[in-house]
């Protein structure tokens, strides 16, 4: 029962993956294990694209549906090593160890395999895309775990920017500050 009840405190129900008071806890060590050896790790913070348009639209159990699609697509796509965090809503992190700062890759496997997934889903009639904002930590930048949350999230941010940028481009004027 004890077992039990400490899964249910660090694990997400819906997604099974862990949560944000299991980042809290673990990333203490990983920030003492990459100190000790003189190594990198980094963060990326991952957001649902029209999440709200799919649950006013499809139905809530849908984006449910979603939520658990995405994160088994995010445990797939990253190493063993790494940790899919479900962060809150429709978003995700992701703590890449020794990365070397470079998550140029794993954002391209994650867009590659959004790309496969959208060929076969039939949860909703457009692709799902994904904002993914990144940040990085090395022993000599001295930043906090909130200075990298607050980073990534800016970063991913940035990204959703961009995509309503170019989805308002695509609706024209008539939709013009429709989201």
């Amino acid at each position: 029962m004890e077992k039990k009840l400490r899964e249910q405190a660090i694990q997400d129900s819906l997604t099974g993956l862990f949560n944000r008071r299991y980042l809290r806890q673990s990333i203490k060590n990983d920030l003492a294990r990459c100190k000790r050896y003189n190594s990198q790790f980094s963060l990326m913070m991952i957001d649902i694209n029209r999440f709200k348009e799919i649950n006013d639209r499809y139905s809530h159990q849908t984006g449910d549906k979603l939520l658990q699609e995405v994160a088994g697509l995010l445990k797939k796509t990253v190493r063993n090593s790494d940790t899919v965090i479900r962060y809150g809503g429709d978003e995700f992190l992701i703590v890449l160890l020794e990365t070397g700062g470079n998550t140029d890759q794993v954002k391209k496997r994650i867009r590659k395999n959004i790309q496969k997934w959208n060929q076969k889903q039939n949860l909703f009639d457009f692709p799902l895309t994904l904002a993914i904002g990144s940040s990085h930590w090395e022993p000599q930048t001295g930043k906090d775990l909130e200075e990298m949350l607050k980073e990534a999230d800016l970063n991913m941010y940035k990204n959703k920017q961009r995509f309503r940028k170019k989805q308002r481009k695509k609706r024209g004027p008539k939709f013009q500050g429709i989201d």
